[in-house]
C-alpha cells in the first residue's frame, strides 16, 4: 500500500481574528477529513520566520530536516 500524502498549498486566517482558535479548528477539521480518507501525511511549506511556523509546530507538525526548497529566479523585478 502506498502512503498517501496531502500537500497543503495554503491556509489563511485573517489577521484580525488570529489567536481565537479558528486556525486550530480548521486544522483539526482538515486532519480528521484526511485521516478518514486514508491519508497518512500532511506536508506544507512556510517561512521559518513567519508566525505560521510556530502555529504548525504547535499543531504537531515537525520540521523536515531532509527536504530543501529550491527556487529559480526566471527574471529579476
Amino acid at each position: 500500500m502506498v502512503a498517501r500524502r496531502y500537500f497543503f498549498l495554503a491556509m489563511c486566517v485573517d489577521n484580525e481574528v488570529q489567536g481565537r482558535g479558528f486556525g486550530t479548528k480548521l486544522m483539526e477539521y482538515v486532519k480528521d477529513y484526511l485521516v478518514s480518507n486514508n491519508y497518512y501525511t500532511i506536508s506544507l511549506l512556510t517561512e521559518r520566520t513567519f508566525p505560521a511556523a510556530t502555529f504548525y509546530l504547535n499543531q504537531g507538525f515537525q520540521e523536515s530536516l531532509d527536504t530543501r526548497l529550491y527556487n529559480y529566479v526566471l527574471k529579476n523585478k
